[in-house]
């Protein structure tokens, strides 16, 4: 019989997994199956604590991006007091990524900087709203890397690739509140080292299809220039690493931009 308080499963993330299961990832490769081996960030069982954390953090990442856009709005008024906000566009920027695995009914993420930068074109539809397209491109230095004596793994979110289309609204002379929406396109990249006999080592990768939602503000600087202040959310496709994976990515972001 079960005990009525059994101890807790010990935390297993999936590059420890990769690490342990290192051979298998080598008949893998051999026979040609490189999307065997992606790794993820780590998804396993843990005590309520854990999930509890979970929820904080996703609390503390929307007060975040709540935050960076009430600024952008709340800093307007200070600025020119006429701003152009239809055509071409060009900007960059920085800010807070964390990518999330979800197998097994639990979730596990990592936390890193992001930073890219896109381009867009705007027109104005009526004498308020903003409608527009836009591509862009991020990398980010979220990763995790986990060792097991002779043996080492490092899993690594890689380039991301967005396009879509937004629709805003002009709240103030300088002001534009937006949302976006659009296709995406990630990239995972894992590594594993065997340092004893047999060794090996391989570094691969596999790119996940995906579509992106968000929401932003941007307000005038004068002379063609613009900040912004946005939040995104991205759901790519599954795949299949002991058992099925399901990411997720969160960004918050701010950005400077130039109008031509």
């Amino acid at each position: 019989m079960r005990e009525a308080y059994a101890q807790p499963a010990p935390h297993v993330s999936f590059t420890q997994r990769t690490v342990r299961n290192s051979q298998d990832v080598g008949a893998a490769m051999a026979a040609g199956r490189s999307e065997a081996s992606i790794a993820t960030f780590g998804v396993a069982p843990g005590p309520l604590s854990g999930r509890v954390e979970t929820v904080k953090r996703d609390m503390d990442m929307k007060s975040l991006a709540l935050a960076a856009v009430a600024f952008v709005v709340v800093a307007s008024p200070a600025i020119a007091q006429t701003a152009k906000v239809s055509g071409p566009r060009v900007e960059a920027n920085v800010g807070w990524d964390r990518v999330v695995l979800k197998a097994d009914g639990e979730s596990e993420g990592k936390s890193g900087v992001t930073y890219g930068g896109e381009i867009g074109y705007d027109v104005m539809i009526g004498s308020r709203a903003v409608l527009g397209a836009y591509a862009g491109i991020d990398g980010a230095s979220t990763k995790d890397c986990d060792s097991d004596g002779t043996l080492s793994g490092c899993v690594k979110a890689g380039r991301n690739l967005t396009a879509g289309a937004r629709v805003g609204y002009l709240v103030g002379p300088t002001s534009l509140l937006y949302v976006k929406g659009g296709y995406s396109n990630g990239r995972i990249q894992v590594s594993v080292t065997e340092t004893a006999a047999p060794a090996f080592a391989f570094d691969d990768g596999v790119n996940l299809r995906g579509f992106h939602v968000g929401a932003g503000a941007e307000v005038g600087l004068g002379h063609g220039l613009y900040g912004k202040a946005e939040y995104s959310y991205t759901n790519y496709e599954s795949f299949e690493f002991v058992g099925t994976v399901n990411p997720d990515r969160h960004r918050v972001v701010i950005g400077a931009g130039f109008r031509f």
